[in-house]
C-alpha cells in the first residue's frame, strides 16, 4: 500500500504510532519549522530592507527578484517536506539537519530581494539545499529502494 500523507513510520506502523518527542515538550513539527522558517524569512528581509539597493541594469531587478521568488518558492516546499517527515520519529540529527536546512533556505529569498548580498543569498540557499539533501539521502524519507539482486 502506498504512505503518501502520511510519514514512513506510520504507513508501516499498526495503530499505535509513537510521538514525536518534541510533540511531547509542547512543540508540533510544524510550529518547530515553520516557526524557524518564518523567524528566518524575516530575518532574510530585515537585512534586505535595511540599505538601498546598488545601482543595477534595469533589465536586471526583475531577473533576480524573480529567482528570489523561485528560491522562496522552493524553500517553502522543502519546508513542507520537513514538515511531513518530522511527524514521524526522527533522531536528533535528523530533526537539527531539517530545521537548520529550511531556516537557510528561507532566508536566502529576502537576502536575495535586496539586491545588495545577492552572492550571500545564494551562498545560503545552496548550504541549505545541499544539508536538506545530504539528510534526505542518509533517511531516506521512508522510501526503500532494492538493490540489485535483491529479491
Amino acid at each position: 500500500m502506498s504512505f503518501l500523507g502520511r510519514p514512513p513510520e506510520a504507513a508501516s506502523a499498526s495503530q499505535s504510532v509513537r510521538p514525536v518527542p518534541s510533540a511531547r515538550a509542547g512543540l508540533s513539527p510544524a510550529l518547530l519549522v515553520w516557526g524557524i522558517g518564518g523567524a528566518a524569512g524575516l530575518v532574510g528581509l530585515l537585512i534586505a530592507l535595511r540599505s538601498a539597493a546598488p545601482p543595477m541594469d534595469a533589465q536586471l531587478v526583475p531577473l533576480l527578484r524573480f529567482m528570489a521568488v523561485i528560491k522562496g518558492a522552493m524553500a517553502v516546499g522543502a519546508a513542507a517536506l520537513a514538515q511531513w517527515r518530522l511527524q514521524g520519529e526522527a533522531g536528533p540529527w535528523l530533526k537539527w539537519s531539517l530545521l537548520g536546512a529550511t531556516a537557510l533556505m528561507m532566508v536566502a529569498p529576502g537576502v536575495i530581494w535586496g539586491l545588495n548580498h545577492i552572492v550571500l543569498g545564494a551562498l545560503l540557499f545552496h548550504a541549505g539545499l545541499v544539508v536538506f539533501l545530504v539528510a534526505a539521502a542518509r533517511d531516506g524519507f521512508g522510501i526503500r529502494v532494492k538493490k540489485l539482486g535483491e529479491k
